[in-house]
């Protein structure tokens, strides 16, 4: 596909369920700068759609950890 990334994925809302994309959270100038894909898809997405936010992994803390915390987020473990 070619075109922008947000109107894109929300013309693709039209064939699946549920869009699942990834929220990097550079912080509010960044995003004034450059867009952000979740937002748009927030407000234009043609299904249901899910947003999974960054998980900051602290110093000396193994991503395994980190993966763990995803997994049980994911599926809707509380925590």
């Amino acid at each position: 596909m070619y075109g922008l990334t947000g109107e894109e994925l929300a013309a693709f809302g039209d064939r699946v369920d549920i869009l699942v994309v990834g929220s990097r959270g550079y912080g509010p100038i960044r995003r004034m700068v450059l867009g952000s894909t979740a937002a748009y898809l927030e407000r234009h997405a043609r299904c249901s759609l899910l947003v999974l936010s960054r998980i900051a992994i602290s110093p000396g803390e193994d991503s395994t950890a980190s993966g763990e915390l995803q997994a049980k987020t994911a599926a809707g473990t509380a925590i």
